[in-house]
């Protein structure tokens, strides 16, 4: 008989949010439905988990087809076990706007047989001009940064119950038309998209994954500015700040209006959540 869900992600030397993904998800999922798929980790990260750990290998530093294709592929095999499947990044968080537990949104959206879960998507962002102080690693991160802002291209199948072929970014798949002027999104449910927790961490973080090597990543993407030391070039694209931008509208760049603090979406007390 098959389990009822499981959720899987996949990482390579994530030593500060697999932790942290692990703390979260293991409150809504039970240890044997969570699967960790290890590429190749080097910083001690992935040692000794307390859930299903498995060994993936690719030579090169990024890959984004390799990934949305071992993505789609481990999708499809959980599939022969469970009911429902569930993938998020590592740095992904998914909690609900009217504060019941995730676990029981989920047993209620598989209840009623929804056969594809695609939750609004919200980044993370630190504005250094309200919040200029660092992360601390021991304390939640909800209870350090507080601005999100809100965009259709964050929002992504998170969970369903049939074969899906997911395209690049795991967000959107080509076999399921959802990304479009359909409000399809679970109302309930806000995906945390945390990459951008900390400007100076998150330069860290990336320096930390990934080597010098740069196959099959080309100059548009976030980790060749990062690695190719245009660190200032990255900070401006993604980070809302008065003085990278002359023409600001209340101190935020125009693209970062839609910033908004958390507790505009939701009321209760979301701060110790992850």
């Amino acid at each position: 008989m098959k389990r009822n869900k499981a959720i899987f992600t996949i990482v390579k030397n994530e030593r500060y949010f697999l932790k942290r993904w692990l703390e979260y998800y293991r409150q809504h999922f039970d240890d044997c439905d969570i699967y960790v798929f290890d590429n190749q980790t080097n910083d001690g990260s992935t040692n000794d988990l307390p859930v299903k750990t498995f060994k993936l290998f690719n030579e090169n530093t990024y890959d984004p087809y390799w990934l949305w294709t071992n993505i789609s592929h481990i999708w499809n095999q959980l599939l022969k076990d469970y009911k429902y499947v569930m993938y998020t990044d590592v740095d992904e968080f998914i909690i609900t706007k009217n504060g019941d537990p995730l676990k029981a949104e989920f047993a209620r959206l598989i209840q009623n047989n929804n056969q594809c879960i695609i939750c609004e998507g919200y980044n993370l962002l630190h504005w250094k001009h309200k919040e200029p102080y660092g992360i601390s690693v021991d304390r939640p991160l909800l209870s350090q940064r507080n601005y999100v802002m809100y965009s259709k291209e964050y929002s992504k199948v998170i969970m369903g119950n049939y074969d899906i072929r997911f395209n690049i970014g795991a967000h959107t798949a080509n076999n399921e038309v959802w990304y479009s002027d359909t409000q399809r999104e679970v109302p309930n449910l806000m995906l945390i998209h945390a990459k951008l927790y900390d400007q100076d961490q998150t330069v860290e973080r990336y320096k930390h994954r990934y080597s010098e090597n740069t196959k099959n990543c080309d100059s548009g993407c976030e980790q060749f500015l990062i690695l190719n030391n245009k660190t200032e070039e990255f900070l401006k694209h993604h980070y809302p700040d008065p003085s990278y931008d002359t023409d600001t509208v209340y101190g935020i760049e125009p693209r970062f209006i839609n910033l908004k603090p958390l507790d505009h979406y939701i009321s209760y007390d979301y701060k110790n959540l992850f």
